[in-house]
């Protein structure tokens, strides 16, 4: 991998952790709590794994 190549991926990278906040941000004010209770179900980037405790 170039110099290139490392800096834009990092770029990226850093570009697509900022835009998912306002996603989330804009799913919670189209959907409010419904959205709420499904992000605590489930992972942001990558799936969960392991139940929620009651």
């Amino acid at each position: 991998m170039t110099a290139g190549h490392l800096l834009f991926a990092l770029g990226m990278s850093v570009y697509i952790l900022i835009a998912i906040r306002y996603e989330e941000r804009d799913l919670r004010g189209l959907f409010g709590r419904d959205y709420e209770e499904y992000r605590a179900t489930v992972g942001m980037l990558t799936p969960k794994f392991w139940k929620r405790a009651a």
